[in-house]
């Protein structure tokens, strides 16, 4: 995922920014960036629930299971959603914002999508999967890999701030 498979993600995200359009990109932008936050927020609670289930699901396990599976089930609730929702939001631009905006919100989509799922090979327990994340031993691994963390925190900012309670 760090060298070429990350390149391969941009460009296929790039072809894909330009068949979908700057607008719908945005949007699938926007949903990533929530699937983001919801996944690494919930996904250990999620943990708790499989082992409580299945208490023979070895410890090891346990973290890339209970991520796929909450990717599974927020991503799948999202895009539900998403599918009624695009059919009340309509929006046009000028073809060449459209084309090359979506060009480059295209490839940026889909490097959120490989680094959610280099979250989840990050987590199995084994050194083939996680050494190429690892700084220096690929082109792109860490970063691509610090990605979905960085949009965590990123959105944790905002939410941390309304959150606290203001002393008087």
């Amino acid at each position: 995922m760090g060298g070429l498979g990350g390149r391969v993600f941009f460009i296929a995200g790039v072809l894909y920014g330009i068949k979908a359009g700057l607008m719908r990109v945005l949007a699938e932008i926007a949903e990533m960036g929530f699937v983001i936050y919801m996944v690494l927020e919930h996904y250990k609670k999620m943990g708790g629930w499989i082992h409580s289930l299945l208490p023979r699901l070895s410890i090891n396990a346990l973290n890339p299971v209970s991520f796929l599976l909450a990717v599974f089930l927020i991503w799948g609730s999202v895009i539900v959603a998403d599918s009624f929702l695009k059919k009340l939001i309509h929006t046009q631009l000028f073809a060449p914002v459209r084309v090359i905006g979506g060009a480059l919100a295209g490839g940026f989509y889909l490097l959120l999508i490989a680094s959610l799922f280099a979250q989840a090979a990050v987590k199995i327990p084994l050194r083939s999967f996680t050494r190429v994340f690892e700084p220096g031993n690929s082109y792109a691994g860490s970063a691509i890999v610090r990605l979905a963390a960085g949009v965590h925190d990123f959105i944790d900012i905002p939410i941390e701030g309304w959150t606290k309670k203001r002393s008087v």
